[in-house]
């Protein structure tokens, strides 16, 4: 369940360590004064109740966890970490010092919740208004994409252990359909031995 407001009370300390520590020509800085996020709690306010559970966590500061992870490439748990020590973070955020941040896991249900669709939807509005601030360039593109997992040969590449005196380690037999393109085609058995090719470990080590 949403809650009534969310606005968020900074204490004259706060104030103070974000205007002294984060530099007005900050990306976050310059993120937090030009995207409006408001609009999205009316976006998302169907995936909730509108009159059972608790109180949920702004779902903007959720958004914002989520565009702070998309922009430097951080998990859920890295993000959080971040949020605790980084004040550049805790400014965009609107967090006070002395507040309590959500577990990870909250943010994988919090894009759970809002499904695929709508959570695309409200990162384009976002990237939109980015881009017209100059805050993204143009060359910068979402692909829609589906993750497949690769038709690859494995249960065709087995290998056997071996061992020489005190050389051990591992043969890796392939099929000779799997070797067309590999470069050490020339160090494999003749191509007249009609079983598999055979590559040991110590042939990937550098000479």
């Amino acid at each position: 369940m949403l809650k009534s407001s969310y606005q968020v009370e900074l204490t004259p300390f706060d104030l103070v360590a974000f205007e002294v520590f984060v530099p007005a020509d900050h990306f976050l800085r310059r993120l937090k004064a030009t995207i409006d996020f408001a609009p999205a709690r009316a976006i998302v306010a169907d995936c909730y109740s509108p009159d059972q559970g608790r109180g949920a966590i702004d779902p903007v500061c959720l958004l914002k966890f989520s565009l702070l992870q998309f922009h430097y490439d951080l998990s859920d748990d890295n993000v959080i970490r971040q949020a605790q020590v980084n004040l550049a973070f805790r400014y965009f955020l609107d967090l006070p010092a002395q507040a309590s941040l959500p577990e990870p896991s909250l943010l994988s249900q919090f894009r759970t919740r809002l499904g695929a669709g709508r959570f695309a939807g409200i990162f384009r509005e976002i990237l939109r208004q980015a881009r017209a601030a100059g805050l993204v360039k143009d060359r910068l593109r979402l692909k829609d994409a589906t993750h497949l997992i690769a038709n690859i040969a494995v249960p065709s590449t087995t290998r056997t252990r071996y061992r020489d005196g005190k050389n051990h380690g591992w043969i890796y037999h392939f099929r000779q359909s799997q070797c067309s393109a590999c470069p050490l085609r020339s160090q494999c058995l003749p191509a007249q031995n009609r079983g598999p090719r055979k590559v040991s470990k110590n042939d990937f080590q550098p000479q």
